[in-house]
């Protein structure tokens, strides 16, 4: 699946580690600049649950597989979780200048560079039903890449006045690689599901495969106006006009929540779940995945792009550390000191979530949002001593502010 087009599996993740099976993780800050940082949540026996740390800085884009993560930073594809079958081993070919990639449920895909805008897929994972066997039409001019089940779509252009074609290859037990004739010009995106399979063809949604659960019968309201696609196990979706249209799939999946019928910017399915981003930059969910619904507060602020998997979820993070603290003063106790400050200035991505207060080179110690003023005591008698106090965002701490003060 490709994220822009939101296709088979999802992406997001969370700042604290958490026990038990449900969760929030993220690997240690690489750096005090969140810019692109995954996050996760949902179940942590999920083994894409925990993010590895080079996915803490630039990532930019992100897709969920079966139980496997890829992310694109840098224009390479970097990779965790399930490897049975080899799906998280990128191949060296795949590790830069790619264009598109795709998780399915056991393989993955990826677009390597040969012109500016096009370029040849790269397959690597399960061959079970070939899968990742990349015919030869999808070695030259393919511009998309949509990875299912056990089968994989491609969108490419034939020539200058044949272009948007749909190819398929792989499972096509319930014709999910049969492309429709509608499918074989001006497609502009693709969605591959369990089974079945989506177009986006100016701005109306084409449908194929499976339809046991009713995911192929495309709705009227999918049927103009629409401007992404995505699609689940057994289930589709499309966005349009700022809503979540769902047809397919459970009650569970199929009942929209009020905040995601408007405002809505970008959606991805993966199992039974949707995940969306609102244009304020914040996450929505639901479907079968309690796990997955309860979406955590740090992917409702500053996030790019989002996706889902069956019980995990990740996200990119635009946020950023937050300003220093203002009028940080400090006032002489017996043997102690009284730390106070005002909050930081306002900055968009920096959503302030606590403070952290350290005294000469001793370890820093964590406080509340609410705080901003602390007692310290246990300094000794007239003492001078150092106290540094920074504020922290979802991004990470911001600079320390210092005072010095001597204890009476």
């Amino acid at each position: 699946m490709h994220l822009r087009r939101a296709t088979t599996a999802g992406v997001l993740a969370m700042a604290t580690a958490a026990a038990g099976l449900i969760g929030i993780s993220s690997a240690p800050m690489a750096s005090a600049d969140g810019i692109g940082k995954v996050w996760s949540w949902g179940s942590a026996a999920s083994p894409a649950f925990t993010v590895p740390a080079e996915a803490q800085k630039d990532v930019q884009a992100i897709e969920v597989g079966g139980g496997h993560v890829l992310a694109m930073k840098d224009f390479g594809i970097i990779a965790w979780g399930a490897n049975a079958d080899g799906q998280a081993t990128v191949p060296a070919e795949a590790t830069s200048n790619v264009l598109s990639f795709s998780a399915g449920a056991d393989f993955s895909l990826a677009i390597k560079k040969i012109d500016d805008f096009t370029g040849k897929v790269l397959a690597w994972g399960a061959n079970g039903k070939g899968q990742t066997t990349v015919p030869e039409a999808a070695l030259t001019r393919v511009s998309e890449v949509a990875a299912g089940g056990g089968h994989a779509l491609a969108i490419r252009d034939i020539d200058d006045t044949n272009m948007g074609v749909v190819i398929g290859w792989g499972d096509n037990a319930a014709g999910q690689t049969t492309i429709p004739s509608a499918a074989q010009s001006g497609v502009t995106a693709i969605a591959a599901g369990g089974q079945h399979s989506l177009a986006l063809k100016g701005d109306a949604v084409i449908a194929w495969g499976s339809n046991a659960a009713n995911q192929t019968a495309v709705p009227a309201a999918a049927g103009s106006g629409v401007t992404a696609i995505a699609a689940g196990d057994t289930f589709s979706a499309a966005l349009a006009g700022g809503q979540v249209i769902v047809w397919g799939g459970s009650a569970a999946v199929q009942a929209v929540p009020t905040e995601a019928q408007a405002n809505i910017v970008a959606i991805a399915a993966g199992g039974g779940n949707i995940a969306a981003v609102t244009s304020g930059g914040s996450v929505i969910a639901w479907g079968d995945s309690a796990n997955v619904a309860a979406v955590p507060d740090a992917a409702k602020t500053s996030i790019s792009a989002v996706g889902v998997g069956s019980d995990v979820a990740f996200a990119i993070s635009q946020a950023v550390p937050p300003e220093t603290v203002r009028e940080l003063k400090a006032k002489a106790l017996k043997g102690g000191a009284q730390v106070s400050w005002l909050p930081p200035m306002a900055i968009q991505g920096a959503v302030l979530v606590g403070y952290q207060v350290k005294v000469n080179k001793g370890a820093w110690k964590s406080y509340g949002s609410e705080v901003n003023s602390v007692k310290l005591t246990g300094l000794g008698k007239k003492k001078t001593v150092t106290i540094r106090v920074r504020a922290v965002s979802y991004a990470g701490p911001g600079m320390p502010e210092m005072v010095k003060v001597t204890t009476k």
